[in-house]
């Protein structure tokens, strides 16, 4: 299915840019929507926005998908359909993490000036039968991040707090594979600079691993592909027990520099970047002068400004004076960026220059699914403009949104 990426934007108090998804057919020759259909989108749009505007405070607070989500699971459960059924596996996935008494993870985010206030929210949040996990202050200029487990029923309630800006999920984190099989001792000269420098092998060097798990470390450890490094002292977090990215990681690092002492700090699903950076302290503490990682997060990372993770690492690099490799990933690949271009009706499309149309186009066949992010130049606790995301089908039938509110203190672009 090849699918266009475009958007129109409807200018009220503050721009709102409407994204869409559709097949190639839907746009006429000059790479354009019909007029029908884009009067028939307008009218759908004018619907959400009435009904987005009627939001209560708190609820303006939650994320959208969250929003839909307690509607669903309430839902769901007054029609006895969760039953017998693993909660956890029916709402799971990329966006967001649910067990099976039905409590969802989410980062609370603080209003600025508030950071006072965070033992008594976690109080709050404890008191409905949730549980805080991770408190982080960045910096003092950024607001407080809380990583919860909120009942579903409860969400909105929290909400209710005048101290907290924003209440959101936590996206999983995706690592940045290549290819299984590695040569990188001869592609990288590892093994003539070995021999040249008198057999220098990474002897007392410590070297950590942020990945997402080490399912068959023991097996590598049988082989002698890794030295036995399999207890407390070298693996400080195991991360997913169904991943293996950090065992080939580590084997990899065992064959350059055979002599150097590894640690493991993994990352499990539903984790986000202020675990990340609690994985690089607690490296950094172990002694690791060396820490490599093949971890990202398409979303809960801002794009247009820094965040925890990046002031751990810059701290680890120019207070610690120690070396941090990080696998980027291609995803200049999978992202566009460009200028908001209104029309004369205050809509836009995705204009490359303000004349010449960008369609975007991509597929996305049978049993696939694709994550759709939008992110703008905005502080990332005080987004002043309000987006929204709409994704359409070929029939021009809405299929999924983002209509989160933004335009305050405490909400994210």
């Amino acid at each position: 299915m090849n699918y266009y990426f475009c958007s129109k934007v409807n200018l009220k108090t503050t721009f709102i840019i409407i994204l869409f998804f559709s097949f190639q057919i839907v746009f006429a020759q000059e790479g354009k929507f019909s007029k029908q259909k884009e009067e028939e989108i307008k009218n759908q749009i004018k619907q959400t926005e009435m009904e987005k505007s009627k939001l209560k405070v708190h609820e303006r607070k939650v994320q959208s998908y969250l929003r839909d989500l307690v509607k669903t699971i309430q839902k769901d459960r007054d029609n006895g359909k969760l039953s017998g059924v693993s909660a956890s596996k029916k709402y799971t996935n990329s966006t967001v993490q649910v067990d099976d008494i039905l409590q969802v993870q989410l980062v609370v985010t603080l209003l600025s000036g508030k950071d006072s206030d965070s033992s008594a929210i976690k109080e709050q949040i404890q008191n409905i039968g949730g549980k805080v996990r991770l408190i982080v202050k960045p910096t003092s200029s950024m607001p407080v991040e809380m990583y919860c487990w909120i009942p579903f029923d409860q969400i909105l309630y929290i909400a209710k707090n005048n101290s907290i800006g924003n209440i959101s999920t936590i996206v999983s984190p995706v690592t940045r594979i290549g290819s299984k099989y590695t040569i990188g001792d001869i592609q990288l000269n590892v093994d003539k600079a070995r021999q040249y420098f008198n057999n220098i092998d990474g002897t007392g060097i410590k070297v950590g691993v942020i990945s997402d798990g080490i399912k068959d470390i023991n097996i590598s450890i049988d082989s002698q592909d890794l030295l036995p490094i399999n207890d407390p002292s070298h693996i400080l977090y195991s991360g997913n027990p169904n991943k293996n990215e950090g065992t080939a990681m580590m084997e990899i690092i065992h064959d350059l520099a055979p002599g150097a002492d590894l640690y493991f700090a993994g990352i499990n699903n539903g984790e986000g970047p202020n675990d990340m950076a609690t994985r690089i302290v607690q490296l950094r503490t172990a002694g690791c002068k060396i820490i490599v990682d093949d971890m990202g997060w398409p979303y809960t990372s801002p794009q247009f400004s820094d965040d925890n993770l990046y002031y751990t690492i810059y701290s680890y690099r120019f207070d610690y004076n120690g070396c941090y490799i990080s696998a980027a990933g291609n995803d200049g690949l999978a992202c566009w960026d460009g200028t908001f271009y209104p029309d004369a009706d205050y809509f836009n499309i995705w204009w490359m220059d303000g004349q010449n149309h960008n369609s975007n186009d991509f597929n996305v066949y049978i049993g696939e699914s694709v994550d759709v992010i939008l992110q703008w130049a905005d502080k990332w606790n005080y987004a002043r403009t309000d987006y929204d995301l709409y994704v359409y089908d070929a029939l021009w039938q809405e299929v999924g949104k983002s209509i989160d509110v933004q335009g305050s203190n405490g909400t994210i672009p």
